[in-house]
């Protein structure tokens, strides 16, 4: 009996199988590959409480819950007092990224997000953003939603962003 190619039955079926998941393979390395950054994965993020900030709000002084966070890419989330903080856009020149061929960070270039805030209490989303911070940004960066409830703050010098809820 001859099957495919001139092998026998069983012979033949294992050389198919074995070129099928040669395909198979071949692709998830190359899907892989391109789906990864090539300079590493940065991790996930980072957040530390800090103290109390306040700061003027149409002329007045507001104190606020702040929380350090050093995000590194989208759909990341941190709750603070029933508030959640989700990335929605990220960019990052900070991180090692390719540069004409080789893994390197931009230290002049600003990083910048986009931030999803929800209230859990009413369901309220706003987003915040997007924003500009790091890099060469000269001034402090400040936005708060439209109740003053919640924010985001960048200081000139910072590593961090600073996540905000009215105390």
């Amino acid at each position: 009996m001859v099957g495919f190619a001139g092998l026998k039955g069983s012979y033949a079926i294992f050389i198919i199988v074995l070129m099928v998941l040669g395909i198979v393979a071949g692709a998830f390395y190359f899907y892989n590959a391109a789906s990864k950054n090539s300079c590493g994965d940065p991790g996930n993020a980072r957040f530390s409480a800090l103290p109390d900030t306040t700061i003027d709000v149409s002329g007045q002084p507001r104190t606020y819950h702040a929380v350090a966070a050093n995000f590194t890419g989208t759909g990341q989330v941190e709750v603070i007092q029933n508030v959640a903080f989700l990335t929605t856009d990220f960019n990052d020149p900070l991180q090692s990224h390719t540069i004409n061929g080789s893994c390197a960070s931009d230290l002049y270039t600003p990083a910048s997000i986009t931030v999803e805030v929800t209230f859990s209490q009413t369901g309220a989303q706003v987003y915040l953003g997007p924003i500009s911070f790091r890099g060469t940004t000269p001034n402090a960066v400040q936005i708060l939603t439209n109740d003053s409830q919640a924010g985001l703050l960048w200081n000139v010098g910072d590593a961090f962003l600073t996540l905000l809820v009215a105390a």
